[in-house]
């Protein structure tokens, strides 16, 4: 993903855990100038809900 042609200056990722969890940090690394935004359902506010 950090090889694509052209390059990308953002990625979307999926807020909470499971298998992405780590994605936005491992293209941090490799794409430092990368915006990492994390998301989340509307219906589901399961990490920001007190």
């Amino acid at each position: 993903m950090a090889d694509t042609v052209p390059p990308f200056d953002a990625i979307l990722i999926a807020l909470g855990g499971g298998p992405w969890s780590p994605v936005g940090q491992e293209t941090k690394a490799l794409v430092p100038g990368v915006k990492v935004i994390c998301v989340q359902p509307l219906d589901a506010p399961v990490m920001t809900r007190p």
